[in-house]
C-alpha cells in the first residue's frame, strides 16, 4: 500500500505498508515518513464500512480515534476506485522532501 499527503499548506509525507480486509473492515499497517528515507511513524488503524441505500457509513476500529457511526461524504468517496492512483504522485512528493 502506498499513501501520500500533499497539502496546500506545504505539509508533505509519504507512506508505505500493507492493508488487509476482513469482511467489511479494512486495516492499514503503514509507516509515514516526512523525508525521502529513514525512520517514520507507524500508523495501523482499522475502519468498517457499511452502505445503506446510497449512503456510506464508517465505524472506526482499533487504532483509529474516537469517531464512530459517521456518514461518509468525505474525501474517501472518490477514492473507491480500482487501480494505482498514487505511485506517480508519491515519487513527486518524495523528490520534494529532504534526505534522511
Amino acid at each position: 500500500m502506498l499513501g501520500i499527503m500533499d497539502k496546500k499548506d506545504g505539509k508533505k509525507a509519504w507512506a508505505e505498508g500493507k492493508w488487509t480486509v476482513k469482511g467489511n473492515e479494512f486495516c492499514y499497517d503503514v509507516v509515514w515518513r516526512g523525508k525521502k528515507s529513514g525512520d517514520g511513524t507507524k500508523w495501523a488503524p482499522c475502519v468498517s464500512w457499511f452502505k445503506v441505500g446510497k449512503v456510506f457509513w464508517s465505524k472506526n476500529g482499533p487504532g483509529n480515534g474516537e469517531w464512530t457511526g459517521n456518514v461518509c461524504d468525505c474525501e474517501f468517496r472518490d477514492s473507491f476506485k480500482m487501480g494505482d492512483k498514487v505511485s506517480g504522485r508519491m515519487e513527486k512528493v518524495k523528490a520534494s522532501l529532504p534526505d534522511s
